[in-house]
């Protein structure tokens, strides 16, 4: 018969389960888990400094938030699953089955975080893009402004010189009438 203590790897009270174990892979697994975290917490703070470099994109990162939550809510879910394996020793002495089967997904869960994380790299990257992009088109607004505004000056000058032109005109008219018709004014 098997004991408890050969089962989980456990020698004078300490925890020694050998590769390939069910403990061992559960570390292990916890380990890329805890990686993936730190990950995905580094890629949450570009995220918060593009966000604030760009409130026109909210809805983009709205999206992205919800995404995010997901996350989460299956993060909390595989920890509350690893704080009840090692809590529970007799059930895995039981359940060894069960635990396969969680270890299978977890495995999935850390290829969905992979994926999961690199689609926030690229949402990252074309928020970047859209940054930049926005600045692009600011610059040229600016030009565009600058120019309408040379236009309206020269404009006005025009106007200026029109109005000059038109007063002189109407004088000529007033001169010339009075001099056809000397009697009338």
């Amino acid at each position: 018969m098997i004991m408890v203590e050969e089962v989980l790897g456990l020698e004078d009270g300490v925890v020694t389960a050998p590769e390939g174990s069910l403990i061992a892979v559960v570390r292990s697994h916890s380990r890329i888990l805890e990686v993936q975290q730190d990950h995905l917490a580094e890629l949450r703070q570009g995220q918060h400094r593009v966000q604030d470099e760009v409130t026109g994109l909210r809805i983009d990162v709205r999206e992205l938030k919800v995404g995010q939550d997901e996350l989460r809510a299956d993060v909390r879910e595989l920890k509350t699953d690893v704080q009840v394996l090692k809590t529970d020793v007799q059930v895995l002495k039981t359940d060894v089955q069960v635990l396969k089967t969680d270890v299978q997904v977890l495995k999935t869960d850390v290829q969905v975080l992979k994926t999961d994380v690199q689609d926030l790299k690229t949402d990252v990257q074309v928020l970047k893009t859209d940054v930049q992009d926005l600045k692009a088109g600011q610059e040229e607004l600016k030009i565009g402004q600058a120019e309408i505004r040379a236009e309206q000056v020269e404009m006005k000058a025009e106007i200026g010189g029109l109005k000059a032109d038109t007063q002189r005109i109407i004088g000529m008219i007033t001169d010339l009438a009075m001099r056809v018709a000397p009697g009338r004014e």
